[in-house]
């Protein structure tokens, strides 16, 4: 599902940037970011499910 919308993201960004910068490179980094995200809290879930 995640990745039918990455081609998306893409115009999208570009319409807010007014066509202005790169916006492929900003694209693929709002698009990486669940991904980080997850990384970051899963060490938090993963003692919350050991403890309960």
């Amino acid at each position: 599902m995640n990745n039918s919308i990455n081609p998306l993201i893409t115009l999208y960004v570009k319409e807010l940037m007014h066509c202005s910068g790169n916006a492929s490179v900003i694209s693929e980094i709002v698009a990486a970011l669940p991904g980080i995200e997850m990384v970051m809290t899963s060490p938090i879930f993963g003692r919350f499910g050991d403890r309960f």
